[in-house]
Parts: C-alpha cells; sequence; structure tokens
C-alpha cells in the first residue's frame, strides 16, 4: 500500500476497472470522472448549503455529469482538452448504459470512432491503440484521471469567496 490515499484509490479503482466488462467500464469511469469533477466544484464554490443544493441531492442543477462538466469547463477548472475528452468518456458511458445487446462492446463502430478521438495520447501514440479501442479508452479515463488527481489542491488556491457588499450600492460612484 502507498502512503498516499489518493493514489490507493485510484490503484483500487484501476485494477477493478482493467477487469471489468466493456460495460462495467464505461460506467466505471463515468462515475468516477464524475465524483472528481463534484469535489473541483466544492474545493472552488463558496461554502454553503446553496453549493450543496446545487451539486448534490433530488433534482439538483449541477447534479449530472454533463451539468457538472460544463460547469468546470466554463469556471476554467478544467482545460479545453480535458472537457472534450471527458464528454467523449461519457457519450461512450452513455452508449452503453443505453444499449441492452448482449453483445454490445468497444468494438462497436460508433464505441471505435468515440475512442480514436480521444484526445489523452499524442497522434504517434495512438498508432499502438490502433485496432484496440477498449485500450484507448482505458488510457484516455486514466490520463483523465491522473490529470485531475490534485486538480482539488490547486482549485482551492482559487476557492470563491463571498465578497462584503454591505455599502456598496447601485448609487455608489467609482
Amino acid at each position: 500500500m502507498n502512503d498516499n490515499p489518493k493514489v490507493d484509490i485510484f490503484s483500487k479503482f484501476l485494477k477493478e476497472f482493467q477487469d471489468e466488462t466493456d460495460r462495467g467500464a464505461s460506467i466505471m469511469a463515468g462515475s468516477i470522472l464524475d465524483e472528481k469533477l463534484k469535489t473541483i466544484l466544492y474545493d472552488f464554490l463558496i461554502d454553503c448549503k446553496q453549493t450543496k443544493d446545487l451539486i448534490d441531492g433530488y433534482g439538483a442543477p449541477i447534479g449530472t455529469f454533463s451539468s457538472r462538466l460544463n460547469l468546470a469547463f466554463s469556471l476554467g477548472l478544467i482545460s479545453e482538452h480535458e472537457f472534450q475528452d471527458c464528454n467523449t468518456i461519457r457519450k461512450i458511458r452513455n452508449e452503453f448504459a443505453h444499449k441492452f445487446e448482449m453483445d454490445f462492446s468497444f468494438e462497436d463502430q460508433k464505441i471505435k470512432s468515440l475512442c480514436w478521438n480521444l484526445n489523452a495520447p499524442t497522434p504517434r501514440d495512438k498508432e499502438t491503440f490502433k485496432d484496440k479501442p477498449r485500450l484507448l479508452f482505458v488510457n484516455g479515463v486514466t490520463m483523465l484521471y491522473l490529470n485531475w488527481l490534485y486538480r482539488e489542491e490547486y482549485v482551492s488556491k482559487r476557492k470563491l469567496e463571498r465578497p462584503n457588499w454591505k455599502g456598496i450600492t447601485w448609487m455608489t460612484k467609482e
């Protein structure tokens, strides 16, 4: 065991993730990235009940993977390439979640095409993954998660604080 709990959690995830079925791997990938986005957002937004209400619970406006992804990108908490890769992973997860064919896999042409859109490896590295869409997906999820492993520490340095609006009105001239 490593002395770093984040690395331990990721190592456990990676082992289980790689052993999963294609459907299970796609759903696990979406879940771990969604949770990471939630943590990043909590570490940036003002600590208050309203933030929790926005992010967690029934009917939370920022309670979905897609809405968290869009907000994190809009706030500058993730890069454009991270946003694009995460959106691709989300689409792959949705394909697996809504297809009920027993033989549906990473070999499906639509899934292969989506996997090929992942930016994590460099273009020359993509040749390593030729005709291995699941390996490309695992690599993309792994690289994205590793990019975000300590993101909350950096984000928390930019954490929003409630300004003191007392005495500042629309009538105040600068």
